[in-house]
């Protein structure tokens, strides 16, 4: 296997993640391609050093790709303008908890379930830096002990319960994650979650320019849910052994819907909108 051998020149090994194999889908190709995640590389002193989506990377053509979970891809044959449909939630979920734990207990939680707070994507550290949008935050001042979940791409996506295609199907939503510890006291810490960048994958515009085929995803710029930023509270809750934490609001029966219709300027160019600051999306 590719992967394998590729792994082995870089001594590294392949570990299958305790959620399973995933699929890739890369927007310019089409090409779908299972792996295994994390991918790790052990370090000389018997340390692990988890690399999250370089094999994946690389197989795709060296282009982030879009996890999918076995939901039909949206070919759309001409240009946005197009529609979301968007369901409100009954409130908002909280976005910071405060734990009664010293900030390294903390700290150690974070790294002990950094693959599993949130599906198909890991949680980095100040240790385990991969990505260089992560460092630029990881690596400031006041910053020593947080965690930083990067999306590039749309390679992390999960289906939303918020932001939705016709026929009910759910887009894939997806956003960079930052995880801000702050000691109140030496037992308690509290732990914020600030959302950068998301986004919802509406489909892929298909161009013909003979003989070649271009595809190009869509991802439109959203606001965050907050489902997410609480599933990550509630799972580093899980790690420090807190079990009281509420289950996630998310829409229900009685939830207003509404038609967010967006344009080519609420679409999202990857290639040009590298930096972590939070664009103004129109919903």
């Amino acid at each position: 296997m590719v992967l394998h051998g590729f792994a082995s020149a870089m001594g590294w090994t392949i570990r299958e993640h305790n959620r399973g194999k995933l699929v890739t889908f890369n927007p310019q190709t089409g090409c779908r391609i299972p792996f295994m995640q994390p991918l790790c590389r052990t370090r000389k002193d018997g340390g692990v050093k988890k690399i999250v989506l370089v094999a994946t990377m690389l197989l795709a053509g060296l282009h982030p790709a879009v996890a999918e979970t076995n939901v039909p891809t949206t070919i759309v044959n001409s240009d946005p303008p197009g529609a979301i449909i968007i369901k409100s939630l009954p409130k908002a979920n909280p976005t910071s908890f405060v734990f009664e734990a010293t900030i390294e207990q903390v700290h150690a939680a974070l790294i002990k379930g950094q693959f599993d707070l949130l599906p198909r994507r890991g949680v980095e550290t100040k240790e385990d830096i991969i990505f260089e949008q992560s460092r630029s935050t990881l690596e400031r001042a006041g910053n020593e002990y947080d965690g930083f979940r990067y999306c590039p791409s749309g390679g992390c996506a999960r289906k939303s319960e918020v932001y939705f295609l016709s026929k009910n199907q759910p887009c894939n939503y997806g956003a960079d994650f930052h995880i801000h510890l702050t000691q109140v006291d030496p037992t308690k810490i509290r732990v914020e979650i600030f959302t950068h960048r998301p986004w919802a994958y509406v489909g892929e515009v298909v161009r013909v320019d003979p003989p070649a085929r271009h595809r190009r995803g869509i991802f439109v710029k959203v606001k965050p849910t907050t489902i997410e930023e609480h599933i990550i509270l509630r799972n580093l809750g899980s790690e420090l052994g807190v079990t009281n934490m509420p289950p996630e609001i998310v829409p229900d029966g009685s939830s207003n819907t509404r038609e967010f219709h967006y344009t080519e300027a609420d679409a999202i160019d990857f290639a040009r909108d590298k930096n972590l600051s939070d664009w103004a999306p129109s919903n």
